[in-house]
């Protein structure tokens, strides 16, 4: 075996691991959340809202924005090294933060409209409780940007923890 497909194999099973940990930390984090919150109104409130930051994730972070950035992002590092595809990763961040923290903004206008408008309890804990998550939607989109930088680098392991 070569030492480039021992390096492959060591990369592979620090991902499986770190993934796996992930894994884990979401369970238990799963279990204390439904602990605090019970499995009544509150606890549905909570994962709705929680829920959509994550759909962000998944479609921005995770999803359109990764698949975009990531082939360009490695052009630009075989082209001019990672200083060319590290000033290419400061363009699409300074243009990605203004939109999401729009889209950050214009989802809280439309939580606190829903929470004006809101007829029972349950809802109004749940536009209350969006209110609060989602200001992590740009924080978890721009950390899935980095995850597949770092990635790119070659350094895997501590970005897959952030998965779950």
């Amino acid at each position: 075996m070569t030492n480039e497909q021992k390096r492959q194999y060591r990369n592979m099973a620090k991902t499986a691991s770190w993934t796996m940990v992930s894994r884990i930390t979401g369970l238990v984090r799963d279990q204390v959340t439904t602990a605090m919150f019970g499995a009544g109104h509150v606890g549905a409130a909570f994962l709705f809202a929680f829920q959509i930051p994550n759909l962000f994730r998944r479609l921005l972070g995770e999803g359109a924005l990764t698949a975009a950035t990531v082939p360009v992002l490695a052009a630009k590092t075989d082209e001019g090294g990672r200083p060319a595809a590290f000033a290419f990763l400061n363009y699409i961040l300074r243009r990605m933060l203004p939109w999401m923290i729009g889209l950050t903004l214009l989802a809280i206008g439309v939580a606190l409209g829903w929470l004006l408008l809101a007829t029972n309890l349950e809802n109004q804990y749940a536009a209350e409780l969006t209110i609060w998550c989602m200001p992590y939607m740009p924080i978890i989109c721009i950390a899935a940007l980095f995850t597949s930088a770092v990635n790119l680098c070659g350094r895997f392991g501590l970005a897959e923890i952030a998965s779950s």
